[in-house]
């Protein structure tokens, strides 16, 4: 994501990688030109004094720098960083004065226990996607997962005390429609950070 933002600036800018390497450098960073293409490609992680001058460096060699807020614009996509999940746009609200919550609801921990129960699993399959684009989806749609949204449906719509077949019957109704709602919000964009 920082990556493909900063190649985004270089090139519009009309500027070579060479030009960033050289601009680093005189920032007391020690990139070549592959080190920026490596950087861009988004092989080499940055480190945070890198990423904290990289606005500046961009700006010395000769483009529009953006803040770096909009370095980290992730497209309003999720994000996957060092293994974790980001929500759209969390990783820029980091920088922010005041920062939200430290486990933001609906991102991480949360994804990776949705994505690994039954429910998201058989519907992940219905729909050809994986299970982490079907707990992200349903966390977009619903704010929780897939399987905790059918129960709540099911109980809304269960008549009081209802025999073990009408309430499988109704679990499946609920589950289809479901389905027909992620599909028709389409599967979600998530980023490798």
């Amino acid at each position: 994501m920082v990556g493909a933002n900063m190649r985004r600036v270089r090139e519009a800018a009309g500027r070579r990688q060479e030009d960033v390497a050289a601009a680093a450098r005189e920032w007391g960073i020690r990139w070549t030109r592959s080190t920026v293409a490596e950087a861009e490609a988004g092989t080499k992680p940055l480190n945070a004094a890198e990423l904290l001058l990289l606005s500046r460096i961009l700006q010395a060699a000769g483009c529009d720098a953006p803040g770096l807020a909009a370095l980290l614009d992730d497209g309003g996509r999720w994000v996957r960083v060092g293994g974790v999940l980001h929500e759209p746009g969390l990783l820029a609200k980091g920088l922010s004065a005041r920062p939200g919550p430290a486990r933001p609801r609906g991102t991480g921990d949360v994804v990776e226990r949705i994505r690994h129960r039954d429910a998201e699993q058989v519907a992940a399959r219905r729909l050809g996607w994986t299970p982490l684009e079907l707990a992200v989806g349903a966390l977009e749609l619903w704010g929780r997962g897939l399987a905790e949204e059918r129960d709540a449906r099911v109980a809304a719509a269960a008549p009081g005390e209802v025999s073990a077949a009408t309430l499988r019957a109704l679990r499946g109704r609920v589950s289809r429609h479901l389905y027909g709602e992620l599909r028709a919000a389409g599967r979600p964009h998530i980023r490798e950070g």
